[in-house]
């Protein structure tokens, strides 16, 4: 996942056509960073704009919290799939 956050940062534009693909990867972290990188070369407006809080960024608080400290990446990336902002 971290080579395709260099795409803006490297203007390959030409990899456009692949993040639109990708964008509906099952991984929510993956179509994640599609969606913010077409965002950055203005091809995806259509992130929710009312989550201030990314999967990634719910995940690695979520690990904070002792209760789910020692849940597995794959356990904490459904709790924070299916948890919202209050």
């Amino acid at each position: 996942m971290s080579a395709i956050c260099t795409v803006p940062e490297l203007s390959l534009r030409e990899f456009t056509p692949t993040l639109h693909a990708i964008k509906s990867d099952p991984n929510a972290l993956i179509q994640e960073a599609a969606q913010r990188l077409l965002s950055q070369f203005g091809e995806d407006n259509s992130m929710n704009t009312l989550k201030t809080v990314s999967i990634l960024e719910r995940n690695l608080l979520l690990r904070e919290i002792p209760i789910f400290a020692d849940l597995s990446p794959e356990d904490l990336e459904l709790i924070a799939e299916n948890t919202q902002e209050e």
